[in-house]
Order: C-alpha cells, then sequence, then structure tokens
C-alpha cells in the first residue's frame, strides 16, 4: 500500500516538471471541505483585502477556478504568483473561508489549509452563501448525495450479484468465480453507477458493498463506437485506491496522465474525469459516445484479481 501512495503522489508531482512552458504546480487540499481555487498576479491579487475587495477579486477571475475535492490534489496551471479561493462545503471549521497564498518561484507543490485563511484587521474573511460566484457544474465532489438525485443511471448489480467475468491480472486467465479470493472484498462489489455531464467535467457516482480499502481499483476501459474493432480501444480511465482521496489516471500503452481527481466516503467513490485533461491524452475522444467496459479489481499479499462488471455506454458527447 505504501508503493501505490508513494507512486500516485510521485505521479502528479511530476507532472509539473514535463508539462511545457506554462507554469504548473500541484495543488493540495488540506482541509476536508471542497476547496475552489483561481490564481493571478500579485496586481490581481493584493496581499490585503476586505470582504468586499476579495469577492471581486474571485468573481473577476471565477472562469478559471477550478474545485478540489476534500483532502485531494490536483495539477494546476498557474496564472500569476498568487493563488485566491475559498472554501466550500458543510465543514463549519473552514466553509466560505477566503484563502490566499503566494507561490515562490519554481515551487512545485503548494498545500492550502486554515493557515491560508485570508485575514483583514486580524480577522478571516468569511463570505456569506449569497456572495460566492455562481457554480455551473452538477456535481462537487464532497458536497453530499442529494445532489446526485434525477443522474442517470448507468448500471445496477443484477439480482445474481456475479461479475461477468473473473481474472488473475498477473495471468491474464480466467478463473471460476467460486475459486475468486477478492470478490465482494474491500469495494469490488459496485451495485450502482450514475452519471452526470458537466461543462467541465464528467462525473460518476458507484455505490458499493462497504468498507472500501486501499488497494481496491475502479476501472473504465474506452472504446470509440463508430472505429472498426481493432482500433476502436481509446485507454483506460484508473481510480486506485489509495487514501480516502487521489487521482485518476487515464493509461494507454506508454501515455499515462492526470484527468481527474477521485473521493471515497463509506460506500461511495465519486469521480471527476475533467473534460481538457482527457481530451488532451486523449485528442479523438471528444463528442462521441464511447462503449466502457467496466471493471474492478482489487490487489493485496501478492494476488490480483479483476472483476468484469458490464458494458456502458458512456454519453461523452454531452
Amino acid at each position: 500500500m505504501i508503493y501505490m501512495k508513494v507512486l500516485i503522489r510521485l505521479l502528479l508531482l511530476f507532472i509539473p516538471l514535463v508539462a511545457g512552458a506554462t507554469p504548473r504546480l500541484t495543488i493540495v487540499n488540506d482541509e476536508m471541505s471542497p476547496l475552489y481555487i483561481t490564481s493571478g498576479t500579485i496586481a490581481e491579487i493584493p496581499e490585503a483585502m476586505t470582504l468586499d475587495e476579495a469577492h471581486a477579486v474571485i468573481s473577476r477571475l471565477q472562469n478559471h477556478i477550478v474545485v478540489i475535492a476534500p483532502g485531494n490534489m490536483v495539477p494546476y496551471d498557474l496564472r500569476g504568483s498568487e493563488l485566491i479561493g475559498y472554501y466550500g462545503g458543510s465543514a463549519a471549521a473552514v466553509a466560505f473561508h477566503a484563502v490566499r497564498r503566494s507561490v515562490p518561484p519554481e515551487t512545485i507543490a503548494v498545500r492550502i489549509d486554515r493557515r491560508s485563511f485570508l485575514q483583514h484587521n486580524r480577522r478571516p474573511v468569511i463570505f456569506s452563501t449569497d456572495q460566492l460566484p455562481e457554480n455551473r457544474e452538477p456535481i462537487i465532489l464532497g458536497a453530499g448525495s442529494t445532489q446526485w438525485r434525477g443522474t442517470e443511471e448507468l448500471f445496477v448489480l443484477s439480482e445474481i450479484g456475479y461479475p461477468i467475468r473473473v481474472e488473475n491480472i498477473a495471468t491474464g486467465r480466467e478463473i471460476p468465480f467460486v475459486e475468486s479470493s477478492f470478490w465482494n472484498v474491500g469495494g469490488t462489489q459496485v451495485e450502482q453507477v450514475r452519471f452526470a455531464p458537466g461543462e467541465r467535467a464528467w462525473y460518476l457516482r458507484l455505490q458499493t458493498e462497504p468498507p472500501i480499502m486501499d488497494g481496491t481499483g475502479y476501472h473504465f476501459a474506452l472504446y470509440n463506437k463508430t472505429s472498426p474493432s481493432d482500433a476502436s480501444y481509446i485507454g483506460e480511465l484508473v481510480a486506485l485506491q489509495a487514501g480516502q482521496a487521489g487521482p485518476v489516471i487515464f493509461r494507454n500503452g506508454s501515455t499515462l496522465g492526470w484527468v481527474g481527481q477521485y473521493l471515497r466516503q463509506d460506500g461511495v467513490i465519486e469521480i471527476q474525469v475533467d473534460r481538457a485533461a482527457l481530451a488532451d491524452l486523449a485528442p479523438h475522444i471528444s463528442g462521441v459516445d464511447v462503449d466502457v467496459v467496466f471493471a474492478t479489481s482489487h490487489r493485496r499479499e501478492g494476488q490480483s484479481e479483476r472483476f468484469t462488471m458490464d458494458t456502458l455506454t458512456l454519453p461523452l458527447h454531452q
């Protein structure tokens, strides 16, 4: 488990070093509320601001706001040297507090928490709910289950309650279901998958049989429905569990990169897939419907198994 956590963190910290001319860094949300963050120059984001001034700045920069799930981290394209934002959600200790943080040159990672609270006259700057910029995304990871009401149901576990295929990952061979060691262990049994499209991302909600354990993976193998079968494979989205929050990775051969984030709570995994990040790694995916082979996996003590659950249609044109 330690190896997986180190690998994920190294991957995220490596991204800013290879991303080209635009400065990039990893922003870490060290609180348990969603963090809304944007950036600009020192002229745009001065060190001292009143509540009204902070509100005006965030409103001007709202088109560049990204949302980082509780306890998560994301690679971020930095505009200037200053970060500004606020905490949303229901955690009373930090909700709606404004944050501000300077980014020194050549910094590759910044942690944001209550020590980053913006203050005026030695008092924290706290927004009211009607002062927050409008958020056009349908889902905010960590903002509660009610936001998923009415979203599309992509998958429901069949009455027999078994996966379509059980595979030994090391050998690639199918094994009889009765010989499986990890079915219904650590969150491998997913009972429901919901889907919601947003302007900047796609969102998935997986309801599993708890508890969810580190070492469990959630896999979405993408296939272009309009391509010939021998050329239809696009790649795979993977949310490998290594903590309560972490990255979603896209992989296809030598292509490997960050495309989103996951958040787990009780028996639920919420997944955000960033549209722009996925399009950068898989340029031909935008605007098409894809077939998705949905699977779960678990790895522990030298054993690893994969459970194919179903083939879904993911409407990525939405």
